[in-house]
């Protein structure tokens, strides 16, 4: 999977910022010894063309995004394996945890083997009632 990543990223990376070679330019000292042939219509540049900007604008942009949505993913993955590593050699262990409002949570705690049910809020932490029965786990 890391490789997969490293290789869209470089091959992102390396067509959006690829520019083209400039061609070289005549100095001044050469410019003036030259005659100026008269400009036919065939020399005359082609009306830009602002295809490959678009198309590299939105290059960028769904980079961007994929590269939101992998941090994000990243982030929540790690969140929940740190969770169950915490949980494994203690005996205080978060079985689970349940928002009420943005500032009040329900919490499932489990101490010294007896489940018990503690809220959460700005001004304390109450248990509630402790649990007899078996939970089900998903």
């Amino acid at each position: 999977m890391k490789k997969i990543l490293y290789i869209l990223l470089l091959v992102f990376f390396t067509y959006t910022y690829a520019e083209d070679v400039p061609t070289p330019t005549p100095s001044p000292a050469t410019a003036q010894t030259q005659e100026v042939a008269p400009v036919q219509p065939e020399m005359l540049p082609e009306t830009p063309s602002y295809e490959h900007a678009f198309f590299k604008m939105i290059l960028s942009l769904v980079g961007l995004l994929v590269l939101v949505f992998l941090t994000f993913w990243a982030l929540k993955r790690l969140s929940q394996g740190r969770m169950r590593f915490m949980n494994q050699n203690v005996t205080v262990k978060i079985l689970e945890k349940r928002s009420l409002s943005s500032k009040t949570l329900l919490y499932v705690v489990e101490i010294g083997g007896k489940k018990m049910l503690v809220s959460e809020s700005q001004l304390e932490v109450r248990v509630l009632t402790p649990i007899e029965e078996p939970l089900e786990q998903d």
